[in-house]
């Protein structure tokens, strides 16, 4: 039981065999959207990170072109 102690203590004195807890992961910063849901008047704010914002936007696009309302002109216009 000392031992187990005593090796825990020491992990903890030894700053460089300890993990690194310091490092924090980069916060993303978040972008927000003014948008007009179907069926209401208001607006309403979206904040979402710029990989989410580019998630959302493809999966409109494939939507969009799946139901052929895509941003392509008709031929022969």
């Amino acid at each position: 039981m000392k031992l187990i102690l005593t090796a825990a203590l020491v992990a903890i004195a030894l700053p460089g065999v300890a993990p690194a807890q310091d490092a924090k992961p980069k916060k993303e910063k978040k972008v927000c959207r003014q948008t007009n849901p179907t069926g209401s008047r208001f607006k309403v704010s979206e904040c979402h990170t710029e990989a989410e914002w580019a998630e959302i936007d493809a999966a409109n696009q494939s939507s969009a072109d799946a139901n052929g309302r895509g941003s392509r002109r008709p031929a022969g216009r």
